[in-house]
């Protein structure tokens, strides 16, 4: 992937696979519309969270694969 938008990648390399939305969670991040909002006014989603044991050594897998991770590397969080 190159280029995405918000919901859709704009430039690709090689195969193209689309996720149904009833498999994936879409998780956007943007500047806060509303910068005077204290910290205990937030709310943190945390759901992502749930998947962190098995998502975080199948993205580093796939960071190695590519080149952008070090054999060596590891960022499991502990």
């Amino acid at each position: 992937m190159e280029q995405t938008s918000v919901h859709s990648v704009l430039k690709t390399f090689g195969e193209v696979v689309k996720v149904p939305p009833d498999f994936c969670r879409i998780i956007h991040v943007r500047v806060p519309l509303q910068s005077k909002l204290t910290l205990d006014q937030l709310h943190v989603d945390k759901r992502l969270w749930d998947f962190s044991q098995r998502l975080v050594p199948r993205v580093d897998h796939a960071l190695r694969r590519v080149g952008l991770l070090g054999p060596e590397e590891d960022t499991t969080p502990s």
